[in-house]
């Protein structure tokens, strides 16, 4: 069942990529796009059961772990950089937060895609600030 989740995963990456003209952070915007869309946020998700296993099973950890370092390692020269580390760290974040059912911790999904996409171009090349976060 893992297998067949990270096929799905990494299809719709690949899918993502081949319409993104930008080398740099192509892979990162890629997958958060597809933790944001591809892959249903939350509960509802088909898949959420096995998506939290893959938290308490060591064996699945691992399996995980392997695909996203040889992805990684694939996209070394783009996705390097820490900024892009950090916004597939956040993506992973709102993974998780979709499974609460604490109606006091909501999150604007479509705010935090939009800003997490604009985090991964080069230095200078989109116009996210500190201040777009104090506007919402």
């Amino acid at each position: 069942m893992l297998k067949e989740l990270l096929d799905h995963f990494d299809q719709a990456i690949s899918a993502a990529m081949v319409d993104d003209p930008v080398e740099h952070g192509r892979f990162t915007r890629a997958y958060v796009r597809a933790v944001f869309h591809d892959q249903a946020l939350g509960k509802n998700n088909p898949s959420a059961g096995m998506s939290m296993t893959v938290l308490a099973d060591p064996e699945l950890q691992t399996h995980w772990s392997n695909w996203l370092a040889e992805r990684l390692q694939i996209h070394e020269a783009t996705d390097s950089n820490a900024m892009c580390e950090v916004v597939r760290l956040a993506a992973d974040g709102v993974w998780l937060a979709s499974f609460s059912t604490d109606p006091r911790t909501p999150f604007h999904t479509d705010r935090a895609l939009s800003q997490m996409i604009a985090l991964t171009y080069p230095p200078g090349a989109n116009s996210f600030t500190n201040s777009d976060c104090d506007r919402h």
